[in-house]
């Protein structure tokens, strides 16, 4: 019953901020597969280029926009900045079969997925906020993203 809830709230703030992104002829959307559903927890767009996404991602945050993720220059969530795989360094060691086994990170490229995450921003849908809130919020995101445009 609890989840319900939860999930409920989310798809209405995700809904909000949809909505009014939408609004931004320049913003895609994730598309969801037949037969899937929304999670609501995350809204994810992806502008027309790197740079785009570099800019709104820059102008969210100068804004106060909190949540809001671009994944190309992240450490964590992207191959890309995974620097400890590509010099095969770990605070375990590793046996020398797995190191060889990750010797071709050091020059692999993922031109493909570069494309998609370097447009993408994924923004948190929060249980706490008000409707308020998240109109506001809403609202900057639109002014925010424009500007980058």
């Amino acid at each position: 019953k609890r989840l319900d809830d939860f999930v409920a709230i989310q798809k209405k703030n995700y809904s909000i901020i949809r909505e009014a992104l939408s609004a931004i002829p320049e913003v895609v959307f994730r598309t969801v597969p037949n037969g899937g559903e929304e999670s609501y927890s995350f809204l994810n767009f992806f502008l027309p280029d790197l740079g785009t996404a570099r800019k709104a991602n820059k102008a969210l945050k100068d804004v106060g926009v909190d949540g809001c993720f671009h994944y190309y220059d992240n450490n964590w969530h992207y191959i890309r900045k995974w620097q400890h795989l590509k010099d095969v360094k770990t605070l375990f060691p590793l046996s020398e079969e797995v190191k060889k086994s990750l010797q071709y990170l050091k020059t692999k490229e993922f031109p493909q997925s570069d494309h998609y995450i370097g447009r993408n921003i994924s923004c948190l849908i929060k249980l706490s906020w008000t409707e308020e809130e998240v109109k506001a919020r809403a609202k900057k995101m639109v002014q925010a993203i424009k500007q980058s445009m």
